[in-house]
């Protein structure tokens, strides 16, 4: 079922005021608003996307026990807990929320038992929280931001040097380019016999 054929109907483009929950074997979240100043709870459904999730939500977001194989199509800004624990095919944290105001919670998902590639996920995808929370039942298992802080800023650093250098790379291309046509014409108008 779609979100749009739910009792809540077809709310694309909305901004609404209210917490929203269906757990009725949904299987698309095509029509859901695009603003929700509440709780987006599509917990327990069938959901292998989250392709049509609000883009703001002003409370937690909840997709955990679901069969999602990705969480691209995340909400933008999620201004309470992030959970998508419990999605078993999950391998990677690619697409989920960057601005998530208090916990992304990821528990139960094989891929996500080692502490030191958990780290580099939430690095490599640049996803701040103020905290990661992969096993509830152990203190261990928890990830604050502030700890890994500099780490995050650097790798960000690194991205921009990366862009920087495929620009300048761009560029120098571009102009090479630009000289081998020149070259061609200079070629050509030689051939007439004119100069330049």
């Amino acid at each position: 079922m779609k979100f749009k054929d739910t009792i809540y109907g077809d709310l694309t483009g909305q901004k609404i005021i209210q917490d929203i929950k269906i757990n009725d074997n949904l299987t698309s979240l095509e029509g859901s608003p695009e603003e929700i100043n509440g709780d987006f709870n599509v917990r327990l459904n069938e959901l292998t996307s989250l392709e049509g999730s609000p883009k703001i939500v002003d409370g937690d977001f909840r997709c955990d026990y679901n069969v999602l194989e990705t969480l691209k199509g995340s909400p933008e800004i999620v201004t309470g807990d992030y959970c998508c624990s419990y999605n078993k095919k999950l391998t990677s944290l690619e697409g989920c929320s960057k601005n998530i105001f208090k916990s992304l919670i990821f528990e139960g998902i094989k891929a996500f038992k080692n502490k030191e590639k958990i780290k580099q996920e939430i690095i490599k995808h640049q996803i701040k929280a103020k905290k990661y929370v992969f096993n509830s039942l152990d203190d261990n298992s928890t990830i604050f931001f502030e700890d890994i802080q500099e780490e995050f800023k650097e790798y960000k650093n690194q991205l921009k040097k990366q862009e920087e250098k495929e620009k300048l790379e761009k560029i120098k291309q571009q102009q090479k380019n630009k000289l081998k046509e020149y070259q061609k014409i200079k070629s050509k108008i030689e051939d007439y016999g004119l100069y330049i």
